[in-house]
């Protein structure tokens, strides 16, 4: 083709061969690109789904989402009991800093070693309530109100947590739309954690911006109590 087009110069022709050898150019581009969907298809190349798995306790779920550990508490309790889906917590004792009830939150909660990096020394959000009658009666305790104070850790190991069956009744990874309808019942809880996923997650669902225009403001007691989540 250069002997070609050097002649083709010669007798200002060239322009033809110029495109010839563009049309040759596109139609190989388009054979390598036929070709490059073809492979991706047969290898599931960018395919996640095929990798993942549908069992919510398994970290094998969603890989291209982030996902949270919730947790159905049983508080020690052997009747029966279990809350609503919320984030692993324990209650604060004295002479511990809140950080290190978050470290405590997560050996109660979990029984087998795995690890685990704290990515604060601070909570990233606060949220209170209070005691409904009843509870306090089980609680024997005075105290009208609690708050709890939110840490972030990643689990930096590939080991799945095993939960302490004593203290959990059930758990799952959720992903920000699971996690914003299983907390759809406390709209104050939601709009705590509401930084908890990645911006981009959020607004990508929406929802949990969503549950956040809902919600109003309710004066709340002094809390006595405090209670540290991770």
């Amino acid at each position: 083709l250069l002997k070609e087009r050097e002649r083709l110069k010669m007798s200002n022709e060239e322009g033809t061969l110029s495109e010839e050898i563009g049309i040759l150019a596109s139609v190989d581009e388009e054979n390598w690109r036929k070709q490059g969907d073809r492979i991706r298809k047969q290898l599931a190349i960018g395919d996640l789904s095929r990798f993942a798995k549908a069992n919510s306790r398994s970290l094998q779920r969603k890989i291209d989402e982030p996902l949270v550990f919730i947790v159905r508490h049983k508080f020690g309790r052997t009747d029966g009991y279990e809350t609503n889906w919320l984030l692993p917590q324990v209650q604060h004792e004295t002479g511990e800093t809140l950080k290190q009830t978050a470290e405590r939150c997560l050996k109660t909660v979990i029984s087998n070693e795995v690890e685990v990096e704290g990515l604060s020394n601070a909570p990233f959000s606060v949220y209170s309530y209070n005691y409904p009658s009843r509870l306090r009666e089980l609680l024997k305790t005075q105290s009208r109100s609690a708050v709890v104070f939110f840490f972030k850790a990643l689990l930096t190991s590939r080991t799945s947590p095993m939960v302490n069956r004593k203290e959990v009744s059930d758990y799952k990874w959720v992903s920000v739309d699971e996690f914003a309808a299983e907390i759809r019942h406390k709209s104050a809880y939601a709009r705590a954690l509401s930084t908890l996923f990645p911006s981009y997650s959020s607004s990508k669902s929406g929802r949990i911006n969503d549950i956040e225009k809902i919600i109003k403001m309710k004066r709340k007691a002094v809390p006595e109590k405090m209670q540290a989540s991770a």
